[in-house]
């Protein structure tokens, strides 16, 4: 089934107006003609609806979503150069995350964000939660500097070599939300790492700046989805 993610303000009563975008991939990518459903993300909830024309969609039945992860993760990234940033929050995206908050850290190498590269970072989350069907786009947040980042909930820093993620999560108590926080290229400096209430680590090896955020929101969710379905099999 074709997902599209639309804006509250596309919607009309029960009509979806599609963007140009839009429309060209419904009728030109994807060959799809008028009568033909497709399923759209609106504020959370998924909808069936009905190509009606080629630019406009008739909202038809909901449709019954998988429940969001127990932990809302945060991941907290330093900025990476080049277009790293736009895969990274591709795979964020896939794992499960909850937001997004860019920094500007002491190693940065990039140290600034036009309008359009956040827009297409937005973009490409998503596309990515229309691919990997998640019920809701995760907040991307303009970036800051880590001195002007304010955390509201508690926060590990990933470290190489720390004890594993799952056990410091756990040790911490179990919290409802978390801030993973990722360096750059050169890591986090060490008084960036003393600002976090917790370190840990991902394994013996060392990953990549532009991988280890996804990895870590990943290895942490389905460590919490595979305790909640063995205590369900235990009641």
């Amino acid at each position: 089934m074709i997902r599209l993610v639309v804006a509250p303000d596309q919607q009309d009563a029960d009509r979806i107006h599609l963007s140009e975008a839009q429309a060209h991939y419904l009728g030109r990518v994807m060959r799809q003609e008028p009568g033909d459903v497709v399923e759209v993300l609106l504020d959370g909830q998924a909808r069936h609806a009905v190509l009606e024309d080629s630019t406009t969609l008739r909202l038809e039945a909901p449709v019954p979503m998988a429940p969001p992860p127990a932990v809302a993760v945060s991941l907290v990234q330093a900025l990476l150069k080049g277009d790293q940033m736009a895969g990274l929050l591709q795979r964020a995206t896939e794992a499960g995350v909850n937001e997004v908050q860019p920094v500007v850290s002491a190693r940065s190498i990039a140290r600034t964000v036009s309008a359009a590269r956040l827009q297409r970072w937005r973009a490409v989350a998503a596309e990515a939660t229309e691919q990997s069907g998640r019920g809701r786009v995760p907040r991307i947040a303009e970036p800051v500097s880590w001195v002007r980042w304010r955390p509201d909930a508690p926060t590990i820093a990933l470290v190489p070599s720390e004890d594993p993620l799952p056990r410091v999560w756990a040790q911490m108590g179990r919290p409802e939300r978390v801030h993973l926080v990722v360096g750059p290229e050169g890591g986090l400096a060490p008084r960036e790492i003393g600002r976090c209430d917790a370190a840990a680590g991902l394994g013996p090896r060392v990953l990549r700046a532009e991988h280890a955020g996804a990895f870590a929101i990943f290895w942490l969710l389905a460590s919490i989805w595979q305790e909640d379905a063995a205590g369900a099999k235990s009641c």
